[in-house]
């Protein structure tokens, strides 16, 4: 966000630093980030003190959106694919591809967090890769070192680059660095990650276990009447639970909460988003460790609901 205001500033635009985002979108917890969320409980708090964020529901709605086509927007922000904390909500296929559209012909920026999505997770490297989509910023974490330190990488073009080059008298230098910034051991984890994709072939491996947990998941929703509704994207998969009758549970009750400690006696360590029970096994998972998963969740389900509703 600080590099695409840097970036209209010093193409003389300073008037575009106001970003769109998504409703219930989720992209950390920092003061920045949770400007951009869309879930009242992470940006409720800060609230005065947020950046300038428009908040839309469909890529629609931007051809009558105020400061969109005239000036004052410098970039859109959005999870391709999947909104994580919203309940593993997908969007809808070349929805992101039209996205890229409307920002190109505003000439706005388009701002991808692949902090889940990215590394595999979707089936393909990158989840902008389904839709041939390239971003402006491509923000990157978590399946960079398969997870065994923290390590994040922000990505952008060679247009945004070139223009903070320049002589130190110009003032273009992007003051931004952290204690940590280039970690040895997390750069070397990720290096190391990267070799396991290319030799043994990750992503190549990763299509029977999406078909596997495709097909087990739409069992699940044919079989158990506790199960409202099961969303998958690749190996990303969120099973909403509701009353029998298909009406919600009140949040207070945490259903979704005792259905994963449930799950644990069964063999399964996972979490909710409120009642959708979150699925996401690691990309070495086996073809077995995928349906004892949701042996587990279907077991536990059945424990909750049955105490519950009886």
């Amino acid at each position: 966000m600080r590099m695409a205001v840097q970036f209209w500033q010093m193409e003389g635009q300073p008037e575009r630093s106001r970003f769109i985002a998504f409703e219930n979108a989720y992209h950390g917890d920092t003061l920045g980030a949770a400007s951009l969320g869309g879930i009242g409980a992470f940006h409720r708090r800060v609230a005065g003190h947020e950046f300038p964020i428009t908040r839309i529901t469909d890529p629609k709605e931007l051809d009558s959106l105020p400061g969109f086509h005239d000036g004052d927007v410098a970039a859109v922000v959005i999870e391709p694919l999947i909104q994580g904390a919203a309940g593993m909500r997908t969007w809808p296929v070349g929805m992101l591809r039209e996205l890229r559209r409307k920002c190109d012909e505003a000439g706005v920026f388009l701002i991808l967090d692949e902090v889940m999505t990215g590394f595999g997770r979707t089936g393909t490297m990158f989840a902008c890769q389904q839709e041939d989509v390239i971003p402006d910023f491509l923000c990157l974490a978590k399946g960079l070192t398969g997870g065994y330190v923290p390590l994040a990488a922000t990505l952008t073009t060679e247009r945004v680059f070139n223009a903070f080059l320049g002589e130190v008298e110009e003032g273009k230098t992007f003051y931004y660095g952290h204690s940590y910034s280039g970690n040895p051991i997390g750069c070397a984890a990720a290096l190391a990650n990267l070799d396991i994709f290319r030799d043994e072939q990750v992503l190549e491996n990763l299509k029977p276990k999406i078909a596997r947990l495709h097909g087990l998941l739409a069992e699940l929703k044919k079989e158990e009447p506790g199960i409202y509704d099961t969303r998958q994207c690749g190996l990303i998969a969120g099973i909403e639970v509701r009353r029998r009758n298909g009406e919600a549970f009140p949040w207070a009750q945490r259903i979704g909460a005792k259905i994963c400690l449930a799950a644990r006696r069964y063999g399964l360590l996972t979490r909710p988003v409120l009642d959708t029970i979150v699925f996401m096994p690691p990309l070495c998972v086996t073809d077995q460790e995928i349906e004892l998963g949701i042996m587990a969740i279907r077991a536990a389900t059945r424990e909750v609901l049955n105490l519950v509703e009886s």
